[in-house]
Formats: C-alpha cells, structure tokens, sequence
C-alpha cells in the first residue's frame, strides 16, 4: 500500500517532522494547510525537515501517488481551518482511482480531528 506512516500526526507550533523516504520515487508536498502558512515539497529527497509555525491542519501528498490516496494530515495545535480541511479532502478523494482507498484520508480525518 502507498502510504505515510503515521498518515496522521499532532504537533506543537514550531515543531518539525522529518519526511523519510524509502524511495527516490516520493514525496511529501502541500495539498491544503492555514491560511498564512508556507507550502512544503520535499522534492524527491530522501529526508527532508520542515517546521510547522502556523497553528491548523496541513493535508499533503506524494504527488505522483496522490491517485491511490498516498497522503496524510498534520495537526498544528488546533483545528482552526477544520471546514476548509473538510472541503479539501473532499476534492482530494475525487481524485483518488483506487476505489479500496477512495476514502482513506476522510476516515482518517474523521477517526483523528475533533
């Protein structure tokens, strides 16, 4: 299965994930996140840190993967963009074409953000 784990991680403000890849074939980038946040793309590389400084949720993907739901959600203290959190998962999984996972990031949305 094409998946981050965990697909679901809380933080504090201003603290850092290390994206580890175990392939030259992924990555990890900005699909949705809050309002004044700054995008992330680890760009292919095999480990990359990004610090997380604006409170919210963050949905990311692998973008070439983004088809069979490789994808995860970060929470930054809150959940102040939850409706809009909401709406992108949404748009996310229309565009997901493996029909066993279409609603993958929904459940782990669900089961995870109050």
């Amino acid at each position: 299965a094409m998946v981050f784990e965990p697909s679901f991680i809380r933080i504090n403000t201003c603290d850092s994930i290390i994206f580890e890849m175990t392939d030259a074939g992924h990555n990890a980038e900005t699909v949705a996140a809050p309002e004044g946040s700054i995008p992330f793309n680890t760009e292919y590389k095999q480990s990359t840190t990004i610090q997380f400084d604006t409170n919210g949720l963050y949905l990311y993907q692998c973008a070439p993967h983004a088809m069979m739901a490789m994808a995860g959600i970060i929470q930054v203290a809150d959940t102040n963009n939850i409706e809009q959190m909401s709406t992108e998962i949404e748009k996310f999984e229309s565009n997901v074409m493996i029909s066993n996972v279409k609603s993958r990031i929904s459940d782990l949305f669900n089961s995870n953000v109050n």
